[in-house]
């Protein structure tokens, strides 16, 4: 199985961006004119956009195929009870009686006793995070990946730690001005471009494991 259409976008978007900001051949010795630094900070800035719009829409896609099987099949899968175990909706039991009309019922409990609506109110939480989602640090990536039914223990160390420092030095470059983040810290583009191509190679581990995800409902 290849790679998925999301995963594709963010390749080429890269290739896009790679080509349009930074030099074809490098300078061994990393001198550059302030023109390509500048276009660099920019390379930094919209390759951190298309990794952030890749997880956010994979997860959001992901939800959305679970949610249909629901609909369609009532399939239930790991995807589908991640959504509600992440949902924040509380677990309560079941009313007394059936009898919704009885005045000691809470005239809320109908909401609360069917599956559907609990499921349609968990996807609501998971599209509002999805939407209001501003970074891939660890905890971006476990609000995204987590509710998709994706398992601490598949996401690898070594790319939450490049992530985190990617976003870091990525929100540095956002709130400064050129000339004022080049009196902090230089930048040097065949390293920014051999940090993004790894983080990007990386992420293929989770885009497959969501696949293995989606097999289940099938």
């Amino acid at each position: 199985m290849g790679a998925s259409l999301q995963y594709q976008y963010l390749v080429r978007g890269h290739a896009k961006i790679r080509r349009d900001l930074l030099p074809m051949i490098f300078d061994p010795i990393g001198d550059y004119p302030d023109k390509i630094l500048t276009a660099t900070f920019a390379y930094r800035v919209l390759s951190h956009a298309e990794i952030e719009s890749y997880l956010e829409d994979r997860a959001f896609e992901t939800a959305l195929e679970a949610i249909k099987a629901w609909k369609d099949k009532r399939r239930i899968s790991k995807i589908l009870l991640g959504l509600l175990a992440f949902s924040g909706q509380e677990i309560e039991f079941p009313p007394n009686s059936v009898d919704l009309t009885q005045p000691t019922q809470s005239p809320t409990w109908e909401d609360k006793i069917q599956l559907s609506n609990r499921i349609e109110s968990a996807m609501n939480v998971f599209s509002y995070a999805v939407k209001n989602n501003h970074g891939i640090k660890e905890t971006n990536i476990h609000r995204l990946l987590l509710p998709i039914g994706i398992e601490l223990q598949e996401l690898d160390p070594v790319l939450i730690a490049d992530l985190n420092s990617f976003a870091k030095e990525r929100g540095e470059v956002a709130h400064l001005s050129s000339r004022k983040y080049r009196t902090k810290q230089q930048i040097n583009p065949k390293e920014e471009l051999t940090r993004v191509k790894s983080i990007i190679a990386r992420l293929i581990k989770i885009d497959k494991a969501i696949d293995k995800l989606l097999l289940d409902i099938k």
